[in-house]
């Protein structure tokens, strides 16, 4: 499943946690913002992971590991 559609039922003011699937021994770790804020390529990496975690009562997060095609 593409980032695009695994994120269209994520209300726009929860946070992704974008990382990339690890190449080699290290992760690189793309970045923590409001879902409104993602755009341009990204949207077409592959998910290879998700889970919800709940941080604060004005957000909920969701972390997303991912791999370019």
């Amino acid at each position: 499943m593409k980032l695009r559609e695994a994120i269209e039922s994520i209300p726009d003011e929860d946070w992704l946690d974008l990382t990339e699937e690890p190449r080699g021994n290290y992760r690189t770790f793309l970045g923590r913002v409001p879902k409104y804020l993602i755009h341009g390529e990204v949207l077409d990496y592959e998910v290879v992971y998700i889970k919800r975690i709940q941080h604060s009562t004005d957000y909920t997060l969701h972390r997303f590991i991912v791999k370019e095609i």
